[in-house]
């Protein structure tokens, strides 16, 4: 054999080994992605179960508070549940108008702070006047009145709007049976009552305050 058929042998063989050695790092190579692509499914995998536990768990608490309402309002429809007044808050006004002064935003203030830590409760509003007017007159003052004190605790209570109830009794108690009396400012007064829900196993007895604003 001479030398040049020995060259060609030699380049021969060194091609068919590099290209060998090319096969094995590019199947190598391959091998590596899919490795790297697996573990990034798996760790998709992964964050996609922990979200889907999470909503679950999420699902499940908005469901069991939405079965807690539901059993109170079927507790109340049945008469296994009750309301209590927690407390009230008295606000006065001048001679004929809805106008609220600084006397009167402090109160309400105080009773949109604890309607805030108290999300739970209804707030009941009541509106009075006294009786130089006529009745029609009267209640519709008393009304505006009411409605005046809803909108200032509103906007104290963000989101909490029909959680509040206005109602005027005009120049009338709170049991519709006699007149106000017009010698003092207490008659030209709205009266923030809140109220909470409680089986009737723990309400108290009523008081003769409790029943009258």
């Amino acid at each position: 054999m001479n030398c040049t058929h020995r060259v060609r042998t030699l380049a021969l063989c060194l091609g068919v080994a590099g290209a060998a050695l090319v096969q094995g790092c590019a199947s190598k190579g391959y091998v590596n992605d899919r490795i790297d692509e697996l573990r990034a499914d798996q760790n998709a995998l992964k964050t996609e179960t922990a979200q889907l536990r999470n909503s679950t768990e999420d699902a499940m608490d908005r469901a069991q508070e939405a079965g807690v309402a539901a059993g109170q309002a079927r507790d109340l429809a049945l008469g296994r549940a009750g309301l209590q007044e927690m407390n009230r808050y008295t606000v006065l006004f001048d001679f004929d108008t809805s106008k609220l002064d600084e006397s009167a935003m402090a109160t309400l203030d105080r009773a949109g702070s604890e309607i805030q830590t108290h999300p739970e409760v209804i707030v009941d509003v009541y509106g009075f006047a006294d009786p130089t007017g006529s009745d029609t007159y009267n209640l519709a003052l008393g009304q505006r009145r009411a409605d005046e004190v809803v909108r200032y605790l509103a906007a104290q209570t963000p989101g909490q709007l029909s959680k509040y109830a206005a109602v005027s009794y005009g120049e009338r108690d709170y049991t519709g049976m006699a007149p106000a009396s017009s010698e003092n400012r207490q008659a030209r007064r709205v009266v923030v009552a809140l109220i909470r829900r409680t089986p009737l196993g723990e309400q108290p007895a009523p008081s003769a305050q409790m029943l009258k604003p």
